[in-house]
Formats: structure tokens, C-alpha cells, sequence
């Protein structure tokens, strides 16, 4: 299997033979100097594209990178108000990529905004682009899908919520059957496992 540069440079390449495609990010954990990575690890793209539709009416351009034993088509959606559409790619060698294909207008909007779209700020690194689209693209933070810890006072009024609820249940105590049934199914080897455990309301 190939991971890492290799397949950078096999993507840059791909990508030169394609004058539609005018720049490439690659996202995501890979660029990710916190995130653990090994074979499984997938390369996740966005590509500034001229014409999006044109890849979702021909994606064999997908099979020039190598043969596909995978590929999930994702319909054409709208993020951040732009059309787009991916391609999540297994080749034969093992290489995963996840291919997202956005209007080239996509990145200087993304750039001029007040932070980069979530998926970016987790990360990214621009190879080829070929009209300087990425020049306004903040820094990424490596932060965007860490948790924040709750002020005092979210963290009281969830406390407070839990503890009403639990109130609640033990008020009603009387009309609720606590009785947790087991049923176990027998195994060739004589063994038992269990199977389901179900709850029931009483009438």
C-alpha cells in the first residue's frame, strides 16, 4: 500500500493532466500534526473545480489515479450555499481518497471568511493551486471539532435537568415494572449467551 508522499505526488500528477481542476487541499487528519495515522487512514480532498457537474456526469478521470475496487457517489448537495459533490474512493492497492468537488469561487469565499469552514480549520495543506485561490485561507487552528468544556452555568442548568428527570422517575415509581428479563439461548456446545435484555411498562 502507498501512504503519505507517494500518493501526494501521484495526486499532483493526476491533477496537472486535468486544467479543470485549478487548485487541491489536502484535509483532515493527514494534515493533522495531533492525529495518529496508519494503513487505514484515508487522504481527504478538496478540489477547485470549474465545473462540478462535468465530475459527477464522467468521474472516469477517478480511474486514471489506479483501479477502483469502491466508489460511493454522493449526490450534488449544497454546502455553504455553493454546489458540490464527492467521491469516497477504494483503489486495489489499498489507497483510500476521499474526493470533494467544490466551484474553484469556493476557496477566495472561504477565505475572506471571519474563520475558515470547520473541515479546513481541522487542517489542511494546499498543493497545486493554479490562480492563487488559497491565498486568503487562515492558518489552520487544529481545533475545530475539540470540545469546548460548558460555562458553570450550562454545566448546572444539565445537572439540574438530570436531576428533574430523575425526581420525576422515582415519583412515579409505582406505575413502573422494574423487571429486567434475560433470555438466554442455548449454544451447540451446551453454553448459554445472553441475548436480549428487555424493559416493560407496567399496564
Amino acid at each position: 500500500m502507498e501512504i503519505g508522499r507517494a500518493v501526494i505526488d501521484k495526486l499532483v500528477r493526476w491533477t496537472a493532466k486535468h486544467d479543470s481542476i485549478r487548485a487541491m487541499l489536502l484535509y483532515s487528519s493527514r494534515t493533522d500534526p495531533n492525529a495518529p495515522l496508519d494503513v487505514f487512514s484515508d487522504h481527504d480532498l478538496r478540489l477547485g473545480v470549474t465545473d462540478v457537474r462535468s465530475f459527477h456526469e464522467d468521474d472516469r478521470s477517478l480511474e486514471e489515479f489506479g483501479p477502483a475496487l469502491v466508489v460511493l457517489r454522493n449526490p450534488i448537495g449544497l454546502e455553504h450555499g455553493f454546489e458540490c459533490l464527492g467521491f469516497i474512493t477504494h483503489y486495489e492497492d489499498g489507497t483510500k481518497i476521499d474526493y470533494g468537488f467544490f466551484p474553484a469561487e469556493f476557496l477566495p469565499w472561504a477565505g475572506a471568511q471571519p474563520a475558515l469552514p470547520e473541515d479546513l480549520d481541522n487542517g489542511y495543506v494546499v498543493l497545486p493551486d493554479r490562480d492563487r485561490l488559497t491565498d486568503g485561507l487562515k492558518p489552520p487552528s487544529y481545533r475545530a471539532y475539540t470540545p469546548s468544556p460548558p460555562s458553570a452555568r450550562d454545566y448546572r442548568a444539565v445537572i439540574d435537568s438530570a436531576n428533574a428527570g430523575a425526581r420525576k422517575t422515582l415519583a412515579d415509581r409505582p406505575t413502573i415494572r422494574d423487571r429486567c428479563a434475560v433470555t438466554r439461548l442455548g449454544s451447540p456446545n451446551g453454553s448459554t449467551k445472553p441475548k436480549m435484555v428487555r424493559w416493560g411498562a407496567r399496564p
